[in-house]
C-alpha cells in the first residue's frame, strides 16, 4: 500500500493534480500509522508529515472533501485504537461537513461510523443524554438507507 501510494503521489505531483493528492497523502499516512511508523499511535505525522500543519493546509483550499477524507480516516483510527471520546469528537466536526460529500460513498461511511462511535461511546453518558443518543443514531440509520 505505501509503494502504490508513493507512485500515485508522484504521478498526481507530475501532472499537478492537487484534487486526488491529498487522498494519496492521507491514505500513506494512514498506512504508516497502521504499521507503527508514525510518532505515536493516535497521529499520523511522523518524521516527515505533520499532520496539524497539513489539515489547516486542506481546509484552505476551496473544495473540503479532502478536510472530510481526513476526518473519516481520523474516525476509523481513533475507533479501532478503543479512542472513542476522541473519534466522537471528530464525528461531531465530520458532521458539520459531511454535505461536502453528497453523492459520494463517504456520506454512508460517516453515518455508518458516527453511530458506530455513538454506540461504543454511549457507556459513559448519563441516561437522558443516552435517550438524545438514541434518537440521533435512529436518524444516522435513517440516512443510511
Amino acid at each position: 500500500v505505501l509503494e502504490e501510494c508513493e507512485r500515485y503521489i508522484d504521478f498526481a505531483e507530475r501532472i499537478e493534480h492537487s484534487e486526488v493528492l491529498p487522498t494519496f497523502v492521507l491514505t500513506r499516512q494512514m498506512a504508516r500509522q497502521l504499521r507503527g511508523d508514525t510518532d505515536d499511535p493516535y497521529t499520523l505525522s511522523d518524521h516527515r508529515f505533520n499532520e496539524a500543519e497539513y489539515l489547516e493546509t486542506l481546509r484552505q483550499i476551496p473544495n473540503q472533501q479532502p478536510v472530510h477524507w481526513f476526518l473519516l480516516l481520523r474516525m476509523r483510527a481513533y475507533l479501532t485504537l478503543g479512542a472513542a471520546d476522541r473519534a466522537l469528537e471528530v464525528a461531531r466536526e465530520s458532521d458539520r461537513i459531511v454535505e461536502v460529500s453528497l453523492g459520494m460513498f463517504q456520506v454512508a461511511e460517516h453515518y455508518f461510523l458516527y453511530t458506530l462511535i455513538m454506540g461504543v461511546a454511549s457507556g459513559r453518558v448519563s441516561h437522558r443524554a443516552r435517550r438524545r443518543w438514541l434518537r440521533r443514531m435512529r436518524r444516522n440509520r435513517k440516512r443510511l438507507a
